[in-house]
């Protein structure tokens, strides 16, 4: 303080004054007061040092300019110091004006200046800094401007960075940020020059902060700390003390709005980490010095550094360090604006840096380290991290099991296991979860859709079926999540494809297309209009199955599944019987499948390129052998087309007069294939060998080389039977010999082979095919055909059971026809599966035709005229044709319906096989009954009873030579309508018929 210290020569000539114009004793008064005060501020007693310096202003009153001339202004002076100093920024703009303004500088003395006031001058500084301190902005700027006019360079010295400091602050006090800028950037640059203190800086700094974010000028903001950002950015061992400023800074900018403003003031917060290393540093450099170091702006005391050492080793150690507000902080803010992967960096950093970082909650303090790791899942499960968000779950779920957020982290885990494609973990965690969920629940709802779509994705269709249809009829028509319910009713439709129930796949897929019609919002839409076309493709609706892939080849051309779109539409075009253009779109389909390394698609397409240019023309067939070639080349016996592929080759291998190849290769692969039940053309493999062995051996030689084949291994117990299998197929061609002697032998031996492979093999070593045969056989040869139960049951718990399936389930539904009622029903289940999904006509007919008998004999009569009715109505239907027709009537006439009852007899008596018909006689029967029991007039005014009559009588005369060869049965029934006629033509109603 360089007015307290140079004093002497300035009372001196107070003295002369005082001699001059005051009293002795008042003179030493005055001087003995400025010692006093000079004494007090010396010590720092600013309010004793005050009222001394008031008591000498008021006892010399207004005379002072007279008495003591204008040295006397010293008291003024430092009385508006005093006044600073205690917070009367008032009184010490009044102090400072007076001592500018009564109290002259300069006076004239033999040609020069004498300094009278050495304080005029920096009065007006002084004014300038308690405006500041009363809030008197405006004032403050124009006492500093006048000032800096005013001075006098070589003398009035002042602290050119604290100027500055105020100047900015005044100038951010009345919302002028630009010209307060420009006195912060002057005085930040010139810090160690000038020098600067920190902490006036950073109160500039505060000030700018909060007055861009009141006027809500965050570019202005962002563009002083992008400009200055290197000169605001304190080392460590000083920032720290300015951690909680600029965390209230980032709050405020966050409660703003000005969310890259908070981003910048949380960076400033220094790690504490960082903050220890540099004071040891410091510390280590200073060793025994003990003195304060001034460099620049910078001040460094060895006594300051070791106690914030202590300070903020104490702190990190109990985990309550600044940072971890500023990250948490940050955190929320990467989320708020959209930046779900910078929050989730901050929480990781947090478990991996401070996982003993305490947070103050409710007024208390604790560990924040379970809320944490509960965001870090959190955010991990949303930016798609599926590993990281199950290993820091699995860390949560052990730390903290008793939390409350415990299911909802098993819920996060699960979906983003799901969505990320971890399928087998995704269905570990969910089947452990589910039996443990309440339901309906929001986690039920998450559990059982992820554990249904996993087991989709994973092709386990069987499995995944219950779970889709259970979560969409628990939560399909709730507001949940809708983007789940849109993915689980694509999953459901496309599940039921997978498993060919066709029927039901296409139905849902349409009710699909209907409620998301929208393909901006629908990214299942493409998937599922192919899934349409192949369901339409399995039941013969080739045209509009080709309608949807052209749709999907034009409108989503990059689609994922672009070559299994291109071999469908193959397919369909081979249907429609266009080769040409089917072979074009297999080879695009090849071309793309090989350029994205598909080799399931791969080895499908040269399969039906093999086979389509191997069996169109004769002039063709070597143009399939580099397809074929090519095949085995690239993919071989790994490919499930091993076995359609080697099959299909033949007849271009045989034209080429390479037969021999191509049978030693099919031979190997029936080995090989017949280890994986249900590989697509085993069967057909197996009989391509068959034929071609038999055409130089007879069949007994066939069975020996068959028995010696083991498929490689002992423990093969596949192929025997598959072979055993074919020997039988062969001997079952036997039965068609025109010869009775072989023909019996054939039937001997058929079996003795079927009774072999029931003795010698269990379910589970035979392949599909066989399975049927041997359920067939034992159901439909043997006294006891419930033993064929357990082989269509094998096949169908085969996760690949190919077309077969439907065989089987005819088969259970036929053992099942012959149960209780409870089996009866379960046989309609599976028989409407195999009407509605089987591709194999004869299957379909005599599916209904069972159906409408079970309904029948169960007495469901409208029923059964239902399922007769459809049956009916399909043309290419024969083989029940007769027996639906009496089915139909008979039900009629028992669900009360007589005149339709009529009208199905007449038509079996009046159908052209109606000779043919077994059921004629029952028909004839009951429809004169049923006409005579009427008694009205039909249309053409013919009486029923008259009808009646007649229409028995032509019967009898028609059939009375081919009864007397008729069972015992028919002729009864031909009895009975003698009977009848003889009846009716003795009533009153009737007029006999005279030949």
């Amino acid at each position: 303080m360089d007015s307290i210290q140079s004093v002497r020569l300035k009372f001196a000539i107070i003295f002369l004054a005082f001699f001059s114009l005051s009293s002795m004793s008042e003179a030493q008064g005055i001087q003995n007061m400025h010692q006093d005060a000079l004494k007090a501020m010396k010590t720092g007693n600013w309010k004793e040092a005050h009222k001394i310096l008031v008591k000498a202003i008021d006892n010399v009153g207004i005379r002072a300019p007279q008495a003591f001339g204008s040295p006397f202004a010293w008291f003024w002076y430092h009385r508006g110091y005093c006044e600073i100093k205690l917070g009367m920024f008032d009184d010490a703009m009044n102090s400072f004006e007076r001592c500018y303004t009564k109290f002259k500088n300069v006076i004239p003395l033999k040609g020069r200046a004498l300094v009278l006031n050495p304080y005029n001058k920096k009065a007006l500084l002084m004014r300038g800094h308690a405006a500041k301190g009363a809030g008197e902005w405006a004032t403050s700027i124009r006492m500093y401007k006048k000032f800096l006019a005013e001075r006098d360079p070589t003398r009035d010295h002042y602290e050119r960075g604290i100027l500055h400091i105020n100047m900015a602050i005044n100038y951010y006090k009345l919302k002028k940020i630009a010209e307060g800028s420009k006195h912060l950037e002057i005085a930040l640059k010139e810090k160690a020059t000038f020098p600067t203190p920190n902490k006036g800086i950073m109160s500039a700094f505060n000030s700018l902060a909060a007055s861009a974010i009141e006027k809500k000028e965050e570019a202005s903001l962002l563009e002083f700390l992008h400009r200055n950002r290197q000169h605001l950015k304190l080392e460590p061992f000083e920032a720290h003390e300015f951690s909680p400023l600029f965390m209230k800074l980032a709050e405020d900018a966050h409660s703003a709005g000005m969310i890259r403003s908070a981003f910048v003031f949380y960076s400033l917060v220094p790690s504490t980490l960082a903050t220890i290393d540099d004071l040891k540093s410091r510390l280590s450099t200073l060793a025994s010095y003990d003195r304060t170091i001034r460099d620049g702006s910078m001040i460094v005391k060895k006594s300051n550094l070791t106690e914030d050492l202590t300070d903020l080793e104490m702190a990190y150690t109990s985990g309550k360090v600044n940072e971890i507000y500023a990250y948490l902080r940050t955190a929320i803010l990467h989320e708020e604006d959209g930046n779900v992967r910078g929050a989730f960096a901050v929480y990781e950093q947090m478990e991996l840096y401070f996982p003993n970082a305490k947070v103050k909650r409710n007024g208390k303090i604790s560990s924040g380290r379970k809320n944490n790791l509960y965001n870090l899942v959190r955010t991990s499960s949303l930016i798609g991290e599926a590993l990281t968000t199950e290993h820091y779950g699995a860390t949560f779920l052990k730390d903290f099991p008793e939390s409350k957020y415990v299911k909802e982290v098993r819920r996060m885990m699960l979906t983003s296991l799901f969505y990320n494609g971890e399928y087998e973990k995704c269905i570990e965690v969910a089947e452990r979860m589910l039996p443990q969920l309440t339901k309906p629940s929001k986690r039920h709802a998450v559990c059982l859709f992820t554990l249904g779509g996993s087991k989709h994705y994973l092709g386990e269709f069987r499995d995944a079926q219950p779970l889709l249809n259970e979560y969409l009829e628990t939560y399909g028509n709730k507001k949940g999540n809708q983007s789940r319910i849109k993915a689980a009713s694509y999953f459901q439709a496309a599940n039921y494809s997978h498993l060919q129930h066709w029927t039901k796949s296409a139905k849902l897929l349409d009710e699909f297309f209907k409620k998301n019609p929208d393909l901006k919002t629908n990214p299942y839409f493409p998937y599922a209009l192919y899934d349409r076309a192949n369901c339409d493709y399995a039941q013969g609706e080739n045209e509009e199955a080709l309608t949807k892939v052209n749709r999907i080849a034009t409108d989503f051309p990059d689609l994922a599944i672009m070559e299994q779109t291109l071999a469908l539409k193959g397919n369909i075009l081979e249907n429609l019987r266009k080769p040409e253009e089917a072979e074009r779109s297999y080879k695009k389909a090849l071309f793309l499948a090989e350029k994205k390394k598909n080799e399931i698609v791969a080895g499908e397409c040269l399969f039906y390129l093999t086979a389509l240019l191997g069996g169109e023309t004769e002039a063709r067939l070597a143009e399939a052998i580099p397809y074929y070639n090519h095949f085995w080349k690239n993919y071989g016996n790994d490919s499930p087309f091993s076995a359609k592929v080697a099959v299909a080759g033949i007849p271009a291998m045989r034209k080429a007069g390479k037969i021999k190849e191509a049978l030693e290769r099919l031979q190997s692969v029936i080995a090989a294939s017949a280890k994986n039940p249900g590989t697509p053309g085993l069967e057909e493999a197996i009989g391509s060998y068959t034929a071609a062995y038999l055409k130089d051996d007879t069949p007994e030689q066939l069975r020996d080389h068959y028995s010696n084949q083991s498929g490689g291994h002992s423990r093969d117990r596949t192929t025997p039977a598959l072979l055993r299998s074919a020997i039988i197929a062969v001997y079952e061609e036997g039965l068609d010999s025109v010869n009775p002697e072989n023909a019996r032998d054939s039937e001997a031996m058929i079996h003795v082979l079927y009774k072999e492979l029931r003795s010698d093999f269990f379910p589970k070593d035979l392949p599909n095919f066989t399975l049927i045969k041997l359920g067939n056989y034992l159901q439909e040869q043997t006294p006891d055909p419930e033993t064929a139960r357990i082989y269509y049951d094998e096949l169908l718990g085969r996760p690949n059971r190919s077309s077969h399936q439907f065989t089987a389930l005819l088969g259970l539904a036929k053992l099942n026809a012959e149960g209780d009622q409870d089996q009866k029903a379960q046989a309609i289940q599976q028989l409407r599966r195999v009407i509605d999904d089987s591709a194999v006509t004869a299957e379909q007919e005599e599916a209904l035709y069972l159906t409408a008998s079970i309904h029948f004999e169960n007495g469901q009569h409208d029923a059964a005229i239902t399922s007769a009715k459809e049956y009916l109505k399909e043309r290419t239907f024969r083989r029940y044709r007769s027996s639906c027709g009496i089915l139909l009537a008979a039900a009629h006439d028992k669900a009360g319906h007589p005149d339709k009852a009529i009208i199905a007899y007449r038509q079996i008596l009046s159908s052209s096989n109606s000779a043919r018909s077994k059921y004629l006689d029952q028909a004839m029967l009951r429809y004169m009954e049923l006409l005579w029991k009427r008694n009205g007039t039909n249309t053409n005014g013919v009486k029923d009873r008259q009808g009646a009559y007649e229409m028995g009588y032509k019967y009898l005369q028609m059939t009375k030579l081919a009864v007397e060869k008729a069972s015992p049965e028919k002729k009864a029934t031909w009895d009975k309508i003698a009977q009848l006629v003889s009846t009716y033509e003795t009533s009153p109603d009737t007029t006999k018929i005279v030949e």
